[in-house]
């Protein structure tokens, strides 16, 4: 009965069959192992329970084809153990069945909402309707409208949540190269970080891709970095 090398108990003494899913099939997406509960702790009725579970499952695994994706397995897997299951007597289950199944992350991401899709432009226009609201300054606001507008004339995507982290050093380097003060660049990260904090907060987006985003400290003993009021000049 080779199928016992598949059981294993687990530290709250339940039994499981659990195999390893081979290579070829990891490298594809698939999950590493397959781990069933035998929804009992008795190890006789657990070696003829994984019996029954590890000969369905070994079949199953040898007949999976290159069109069977890896939420599709798990589904497959879901029902054969399901009709397994079935066979088992009730009465003699130690163990609940709802935790047991076999979960599949593809499928729950899948099942999960999605973000809204909004371009950057009709999000800014919220954005800066939304700050016209608050107590702060005409000249401000109007800041903010012209600081995230540089930036999403300067990228190159144009839906909020499509914005990474990548686009940000983009366009921090893109500020570096485009002769403003030290100050100015900060200004300007700063107002497009408030903007997509405040897309995250309207569930735009899942991240700040500003929010990491800084720039480095500026070199005091860098004679371009101060003006230089008074020097000699060679006679």
């Amino acid at each position: 009965m080779t199928e016992t090398i598949y059981l294993f108990r687990a530290p709250n003494c339940t039994y499981y069959t659990r195999i390893c899913l081979p290579k070829y099939l990891k490298v594809r997406g698939y999950r590493f192992d397959v781990k069933v509960s035998l929804l009992t702790k008795n190890r006789t009725l657990a070696i003829s329970r994984n019996f029954d579970v590890a000969s369905r499952l070994r079949q199953l695994i040898d007949s999976v084809t290159e069109t069977v994706q890896a939420d599709e397995f798990t589904d497959l897997v879901n029902k054969t153990v399901d009709e397994i299951r079935a066979t088992f007597d009730c009465a003699v289950n130690e163990v609940q069945t709802t935790p047991n199944r076999v979960q599949s992350a593809v499928k729950a991401a899948r099942s999960a909402p999605a973000l809204p899709s909004m371009t950057l432009i009709s999000a800014q226009a919220q954005f800066i309707a939304s700050k016209s609201k608050e107590s702060i300054s005409s000249a401000s606001v109007k800041q903010l409208l012209q600081r995230t507008t540089h930036f999403i004339q300067s990228t190159e995507v144009s839906s909020v949540s499509d914005v990474s982290s990548a686009h940000a050093l983009v366009y921090r380097g893109l500020l570096l190269t485009e002769g403003r003060s030290h100050k100015s660049n900060k200004d300007y990260l700063a107002a497009v970080s408030q903007f997509f904090k405040w897309c995250r907060q309207m569930q735009l987006t899942q991240v700040n891709p500003f929010g990491d985003i800084k720039l480095s400290q500026q070199n005091a003993s860098d004679p371009d970095s101060s003006r230089q009021r008074w020097q000699k000049t060679d006679r």
